[in-house]
């Protein structure tokens, strides 16, 4: 299941626990970006994590506005 909070129009937390499962290779990473379109990354680039989770840093502050559709999109990459 993919979880999304947005705490506030700058914050978001994003979740995509048990959602990946190579049955042939352990998953080594993941990376995630959000886009104005599905697969892009033009509001956050794609950021790698280890974790099935993933927060923008306090640093960078995203611009959301209300009313406009944005798409998570999460890249798996595994040690094969």
């Amino acid at each position: 299941m993919l979880y999304l909070m947005i705490s506030n129009f700058a914050s978001l937390f994003d979740s995509w626990k048990n959602v990946f499962y190579d049955p042939e290779s352990e998953i080594h990473y993941y990376e995630w970006g959000i886009g104005s379109e599905s697969g892009y990354d033009d509001i956050m680039n794609f950021t790698r994590v280890e974790s099935e989770c993933g927060e923008n840093s306090e640093l960078r502050r995203l611009e959301f506005r209300e009313g406009h559709a944005y798409y998570i999109s999460v890249k798996v990459t595994t040690l094969c």
